[in-house]
Formats: structure tokens, sequence, C-alpha cells
């Protein structure tokens, strides 16, 4: 107790200070692996809860679903006529599609849309049809949602059967509160996205049609994708992530995890990971933090979920010798659609921010996001130490400058005397130039995204590899001229700047997503202790070597000799991602991460 009153006075605070100071690096070292075990503990059960439904009125599977019999040869017969409308082109098809959305007494329209970007092009139909609720006032909709093509390309001949024989189905029910909006996408890249930009009046008229039927406020929806010819299947996968990591309400994932589990015996999966071993949680978790750190869309449900309208993806994959037959999968739709067709309101009462880790078991954002914030107070306690490092150097120069003129007596200053020292000593106008070198850096960041994005656009390969080739000399020529014309200080104070502003974003997009922070954060952590090498001679090989391979341009490179994809594809994915898809992590990449690997590259070339 004593110790710790002691550490309240003045000098227990000094030497406690200085005592931080002088093992920043070992403090922020110490930080960053207690975040990344923070991290690894995540998938124990100490540091998890199990799901719950937050949401009374959902009342998952406590309602008697009815499809099934009949609906089973409806099924087979709709298989049948997507197979014959495969060989149609896109505008027969979409008669066929809106003939049986209006032989079923509901009302039909189509939205064409054409967007491309260098040599992406996307140009398709979406058909929709509306079923209005008998017992509503258009004011509030449910959407189903199943796209014509699956992610493999090929069609989703399970996923767009299912979704016709249900508008079929349903519309012989008069249970519904609201409408429900049937929609086929032309495509799962790109085909949701036009429709629900038209939707909210939010696209580019000149490449997306606007809608001609539209209904109430949509609260949430069920998108369907099947994988293969087969109309068996033994289980079924969640996804739940949206654009830019944003991901649907808890409620829904857990009501339709239940559903399927306890009211039909289908066993559902997230993440595509079958065991419940401590490995298995930490892939499935690593899986969930990648799909969300990009930000592209994961499904063709992803483009609903930043317009506050929690949607879910049921995958499935056929197989011929499977448990449970289509059917089954329209029972699970019945089933949760009834669910939300009992809420007065959008989803709110449970989780927004949360990584599943089984289908009963979730980690919430309070618990995880402290890794997150570990790792970027990393950068954070680096910058103050190296802001008050230089604080006190010139408090020091100026102390004894004076002292020589003789203002300084023998009895030592008075407490006046040493408040205009201190305030002399340190003035604003230092720091302007290294602030200024911080705010350009962020500047060329961006507008290298700027370049980048008109390399797409001019579709040539020479364009991307000259770019490439430009953004490297500004790498690395760049931080060269710059340090030739600072001195130590300025170097330190931008090294300081750097460090708080880098700490501060990755701070920020954590409550926003925290997979891109987290990513972001681990692979900027050598930017914390890369220093100047002054006279450190032989320290330069290790620093260069740390920060080319921490680069923004190394990692893509590392990414696609891992994964064998072509690293064009990944630049147009990211620019298309940006342009069409409203993905906002580009500007994280450019505006945040970029802007500090270049100014550690001037520190380290000061």
């Amino acid at each position: 107790m004593g110790l710790l009153n002691y550490f309240f006075t003045f000098e227990g605070r000094r030497k406690l200070f200085t005592f931080l100071v002088r093992r920043v690096t070992w403090l922020s070292t110490a930080l960053f692996f207690i975040g990344i075990c923070w991290l690894l503990a995540l998938p124990k059960d100490e540091f998890n809860i199990p799901t719950r439904i937050s949401e009374n009125a959902l009342l998952p599977g406590q309602v008697q679903t009815h499809f099934g019999g009949s609906d089973y040869k409806v099924l087979n017969a709709f298989r049948n006529e997507i197979r014959l409308w495969q060989q149609l082109d896109d505008l027969q098809r979409v008669e066929g599609v809106q003939s049986i959305f209006r032989n079923a007494g509901m009302k039909s329209a189509r939205q064409h849309y054409n967007v491309s970007l260098g040599s992406r092009q996307y140009a398709g139909i979406n058909v929709y049809g509306l079923l209005e609720a008998p017992r509503g006032d258009a004011t509030e909709a449910l959407v189903i949602n199943a796209a014509w093509k699956n992610a493999k390309g090929v069609v989703n001949e399970g996923g767009v059967a299912q979704l016709l024989a249900l508008a079929r189905y349903f519309r012989r029910w008069s249970v519904w509160s609201k409408d429900i909006l049937f929609v086929i996408p032309g495509d799962r890249e790109f085909g949701s996205q036009a429709w629900i930009d038209a939707y909210h009046e939010n696209q580019d008229t000149n490449n997306i049609e606007p809608l001609t039927l539209v209904s109430g406020v949509i609260q949430a929806g069920i998108d369907i994708d099947w994988y293969g010819e087969a109309n068996r299947y033994n289980h079924i996968n969640v996804k739940y992530e949206g654009s830019n990591g944003q991901l649907a309400n808890l409620d829904l994932v857990n009501s339709a995890i239940h559903i399927a589990k306890h009211q039909l015996g289908i066993m559902p999966y997230v993440q595509n990971v079958f065991h419940e071993t401590y490995p298995a949680r930490l892939l499935t978790m690593f899986r969930a933090l990648a799909s969300q750190a990009h930000g592209l869309p994961t499904g063709s449900h992803s483009p609903y979920i930043p317009y506050k309208i929690d949607t879910i993806s049921i995958e499935i994959v056929g197989n011929e010798h499977g448990y449970h037959d289509d059917s089954s999968l329209g029972r699970i739709i019945e089933s949760i659609m009834r669910s939300l067709n009992n809420i007065l309101e959008h989803l709110h009462a449970s989780f927004f921010f949360y990584i599943l880790i089984t289908t009963h078991r979730f980690i919430s954002i309070g618990t995880y996001l402290p890794s997150a914030m570990l790792i970027s107070i990393c950068f954070t306690i680096t910058g103050l130490s190296l802001y008050l490092k230089i604080t006190n150097k010139a408090i020091a120069k100026t102390k004894e400058a004076v002292a020589e003129q003789g203002v300084i007596k023998d009895t030592g200053p008075t407490a006046d005397e040493k408040k205009v020292i201190e305030v002399r000593s340190f003035s604003f106008s230092r720091t302007l130039r290294p602030a200024a070198i911080v705010t350009i850096a962020h500047l060329i960041g961006l507008t290298l995204f700027y370049v980048l994005r008109l390399a797409v656009r001019v579709n040539s390969l020479n364009v991307l590899t000259t770019f490439l080739l430009f953004e490297y000399c500004i790498s690395f020529v760049g931080p060269s001229l710059l340090a030739a014309r600072l001195n130590r200080d300025d170097i330190a104070l931008l090294n300081s700047f750097s460090q708080l502003v880098l700490g501060m974003f990755l701070s920020a997009i954590a409550t926003i997503n925290f997979s891109l922070a987290l990513s972001i954060g681990v692979m900027s952590f050598p930017y914390s202790f890369i220093g100047p090498v002054h006279n450190k001679v032989q320290q330069i090989p290790i620093r260069v070597a740390l920060l080319v391979l921490t680069s923004p341009m190394s990692i893509l490179y590392l990414f696609c000799t891992f994964t064998g994809i072509d690293w064009r594809d990944v630049v147009v994915d990211v620019v298309f991602g940006y342009e069409w898809l409203h993905v906002w992590t580009p500007l994280a990449i450019f505006g945040v991460w970029w802007p500090a690997y270049f100014l550690t590259s001037v520190v380290v070339s000061g």
C-alpha cells in the first residue's frame, strides 16, 4: 500500500514515467503479444458465451411447417424448367420466371444493369416478384433471394427452384403481415447490389435501371445458395457476413440454426467447419475475421446488410446420398419467414458485433475488442514516448543555454522561470514541418489509390505494372529525399506523429471493422520499433528487410504467391469493390497502412 501511495506523489509519478519511457519498446512489444494471446484464447469456453434468442417475438421453431408433399413434385418440375432455361438467352429466361410469378398471382418486374471496370464486366437482368401481404399495408417487407449463378459460375439450380416453389406455396397462405419480395439476381457478384441500390434509389442511373415495382421497408431476408445438381444434402452452412465486415443481427442467425437443428434435425455449420475442438474453433474464428477484414461481399446476401437489412445466406452442397431432400430446406425457410413475420420492427435486441466460433457459442464485442485495442495502444504509447523524449531533450538544452547566459542563478530558477523555460524550449512551430509531412503522406496514399483506379479503368497490364513501379519509386526514393532535408529532431517528431496517428486510426477502425483494424495492426507492428538507424550501421539490413517485408505491396505479393491468385485480379477486385460495391477497405489500406509504411521509411532513411 505504501508503494502504491508513493506512485501518487510527484516524485513517484516522475520515476514511474521515466521508467516506462525508457522501456517503451519492451512495453509495446508486451502489449502486442498480450493482444495476440488474448485473441488466441477467445475460442476457450471461458472467453465466449452460449448463443440465445434475445427477441422474444421471433419464437423460432414454434410454428407447424407444411411445405412438402406435392411441393416436392413442384420443386422437381422447376428444376427441369431451369435446365431448359439454361439453353435460352437472358430475356427468354426472365420471361419464363415472370410467367411463373404471374401465374401464382403475384406482380413481377425486371431490372437491367451493365457495369464495367477494366476487364471486369457485369451485365444482366434481375427479375423479382412481389407477394402482397393479405394482412399488411405495404409498409414492411421481407426478401428471399437466390442468384441465378453461384460463386463457381454455375447455375444455382436448387436455389432458384426453391425460391419459385416457395413463392407459389406462400401465395396460398393468408398469414403474412409483411410483403415478400422474391428476387433472382442475374449474377451473384453484382446483381444483388444493383437491385438493393436501386430499391433505395442509390444507384448510378447510367448503368443501373430504377425499379418499377417496390414495397415497404425491408426488414430481413434469406439468400439460398445451392451447389451441385443433386436434390439431396447432409447439412447447411450459414453465412452472415455483409459488405465492409458488417454482420446480420445475431438473432436471425440463431433462429436459422435453431430451426434447422431442433425443428428439422438438420446439422447447421458456420464457416464450413464441422468440429468443435479448439483448433476447429480457432479456424472458424480466423475464417470469420478474414472474410470481415477484406470487406468484400461473401455472398448474394452481403449487399443487403449495409442497408440495415439483416440477411443470411443458407449454403447447401448437393449430395445424391444425402439424408435430407430439398423440401426440408423449404421447411427451414418457411419457419424462418414465419418467425420474421411476427416481429413488429427491425431486429435490434441482439448483437450486431460478434464472432461465431460454433453454431451455439459466440464471442461478444466486449470480449474480442481488447485484443485490437491492445495492439493499437502499442503505437500510441510509442508515439507519446518519442514525443516526451524529444521535448525533454529540448527542455534540457534550453536550460543549459539559459544557464550559460546567466539567467539562472545559483539558487535555481523560480516556479515562474521554469514555466517560461519550458514554454520557450519547445515552440509549436517546430512541430509544423513533421506534422505537414504526416499530412502529405496520407494525401499521397489517397492519391495513389486514385491513380490505381485510373490504371484499372484503362485495362492494360502495362499500365498496372507501371503503377506498381511508380509506387515502389515513391516508397523507396521519396523517403530518402525527405530524410535528407530533416534533422534528427524532425525525424523523431515525424516518427512520433506517425505512431500516434496510426494508433488513433486503428482504434477508430476497430469499433467499425475489428478484423480490418487487427490485420493492419499486426502487419504494421514492426513500425513501432523500427527507428532511425543513425550510427547503428549493422542494423540497417535488418530494419530495411523488416520494412520491405511489411510493405503493402510485399504483403500483396506474398498473399498471391500463397493462394495462387493473380495479383491483377486482386487489384481489380479491390477497385471494383470500392467503385460499385461501396467497400471502403481500400481507403484504410491507402489512407492508413500505406502512409504509416511510408513515414517509417522516412524515419529509417534518416
